[in-house]
């Protein structure tokens, strides 16, 4: 390679009269594609003093370089007292009784997990030490990370080639926990999933950092191939993810029982099909659309910047949330709340009943795991997501009425065809059909949403879903939904019990019935 995957490493203080600024660097020579101003202020974010230790992702904003490049920033806080040496690089004496240090690693590749693990070993060497002139442990771990990188981003090609490049695939997703995410966000993981499609302005607020990073990074990675290929545009080519052999598997089914009221059960099958077969990832952190895991104050008029068109973001200045004018959805990590402040998108965001039956069928893998099929794993959830996401694109790809849409919400699916990221999808699907007739897997693939049921018939289980997303996300309406779960719960174990009892045929026909036309009743309320 002409470049080196990381870039450079920092070591980045903060000074009570400068605020933060870069102690030493590594190499020592400068570049026209890093804005060192503003570097500092993402690496020691604001609100950072009242931690001993955090970590933070983001995406510096280049106008002048297409291609990326993703830092990672790992800081500690240590007491003065505990040094052996108190005085900066320049002479002057700590003046205060605790010392912020961050360590920061600019790369081409957003391995953002991979690299946090080795900076932290590389800041506790030097906090170890006592003392912050390190230029030589900057070196030496500048040329050791490149060293492990450029192992796995190109292998030798032999007989461990495939495992050793899917090694390196799956390093982008360290330090994602998809199970701890959905199991405290629920359905909202669902609806940030989908809005994301919409490329619309999506900030995240909240202090540490790290979690509304992951968070984030989290979200992304739900979408086929966006995190490990859709935000590496300017190096992707260098990667050659293509030169692994590829795998045509056969559609990898995992069928679900559906416990309907009166004992009927109906089998749901998940599909998967190979990911090139639809042309994944989707363009979406192109044409304008950013990616910035965490943005301090200071780049602000980024975001405010109408030639971008839109942003997901993360911040933990109280400012950003008071600059409600600048984004469509505010998302308050701490208290995992979703303010639309475009109310128009309230309609796009709405789960349908079929889009709250699927995510009950991954709760319910993640709620009980199995290890010898993979149920409840991170690539286990991820797989259901690449398939209800594929059945999306299929069904709004090739609909013939808009009732066909209604199963994934017809708003949503209507404002996903403005997009940029479905156009640019449009335009590689319309290319490809006109020179190979023939199709592919996803020309085969089912349209439709796979939890959409025959009959059109709700039970018990879809109106407690129904009233649980509608209810406000608050510390008494979580209680709430608790005591509601558990109603239902019993509700539908009597109702079930009540059913099997009864021995005359017209009236179990008759009362299904009645509690079906209620059922719609209910639906249509909430």
């Amino acid at each position: 390679m002409d470049e080196p995957i990381v870039l450079k490493l920092f070591l980045i203080g903060f000074h009570h009269k400068k605020g933060c600024d870069i102690n030493s660097e590594y190499p020592p020579e400068k570049r026209d594609d890093i804005d060192f101003e503003r570097l500092p202020s993402l690496c020691l974010p604001d609100q950072s003093h009242n931690y001993t230790s955090d970590s933070v992702y983001f995406v510096l904003p280049n106008s002048e370089d297409s291609r990326k490049i993703f830092g990672v920033s790992c800081f500690r806080q240590i007491e003065t007292e505990k040094l052996t040496n108190r005085t900066e690089n320049d002479g002057t004496e700590f003046s205060r009784s605790s010392v912020q240090k961050a360590v920061c690693c600019l790369s081409r590749l957003s391995l953002f997990g991979y690299i946090e693990v080795k900076l932290n070993i590389i800041v506790d060497k030097i906090f170890e030490q006592g003392n912050f002139n390190c230029n030589d442990i900057l070196k030496d771990s500048y040329n050791e990370l490149n060293r492990c990188l450029s192992l796995r981003v190109c292998p030798r090609i032999d007989e461990s080639y495939i495992s050793s490049h899917e090694d390196f695939l799956n390093d982008f997703y360290i330090g994602i926990c998809l199970r701890e995410l959905l199991t405290l966000w629920k359905h909202k993981i669902l609806v940030l999933f989908k809005l994301l499609l919409l490329e619309k302005r999506i900030l995240f607020y909240g202090s540490p950092v790290k979690p509304l990073c992951t968070m984030i990074l989290s979200i992304i990675s739900l979408h086929p191939h966006l995190l490990n290929k859709g935000l590496c545009d300017g190096f992707e080519s260098k990667i050659t993810f293509q030169k692994t052999p590829e795998k045509i598997e056969e559609a990898i089914e995992e069928e679900k029982n559906d416990e309907i009221d009166g004992g009927k059960v109906q089998s749901i099958c998940l599909q998967n099909i190979n990911p090139a077969d639809y042309f994944a990832p989707m363009n979406i952190f192109k044409n304008g659309y950013l990616c910035l895991p965490f943005i301090s104050l200071q780049y602000i008029d980024i975001i405010a910047d109408k030639a971008n068109n839109g942003f997901i973001a993360g911040a933990s200045n109280v400012l950003f949330q008071q600059k409600k004018s600048l984004v469509d959805i505010l998302i308050d990590v701490p208290t995992q709340t979703i303010d639309f402040i475009n109310l128009e998108l309230k309609k796009c965001a709405q789960l349908t009943t079929e889009d709250l039956r699927f995510f009950e069928h991954v709760l319910k893998g993640i709620e009980s795991p199995k290890a010898d099929t993979g149920i409840g794993t991170n690539m286990w959830i991820q797989k259901q997501f690449e398939s209800y996401f594929t059945s999306m694109l299929r069904t709004n790809y090739d609909c013939e009425v808009t009732k066909d849409l209604e199963p994934f919400n017809e708003y949503f699916m209507e404002e996903w065809k403005k997009t940029n990221n479905y156009q640019d999808w449009l335009a590689k699907k319309i290319t490809y059909s006109s020179s190979n007739p023939e199709g592919n897997s996803f020309d085969t693939f089912p349209r439709g949403h796979p939890f959409t049921r025959n009959n059109s018939s709700i039970n018990v289980s879809d109106v407690k879903n129904k009233i649980v997303q509608s209810i406000n996300n608050t510390p008494s309406a979580r209680k709430t939904v608790t005591a509601v779960t558990s109603t239902f719960s019993n509700a539908k174990s009597t109702f079930s019990t009540w059913l099997s009892n009864l021995s005359v045929k017209e009236e179990i026909g008759k009362d299904v019935m009645d509690m079906e036309e209620r059922g719609e009743n209910i639906e249509s309320v909430n």
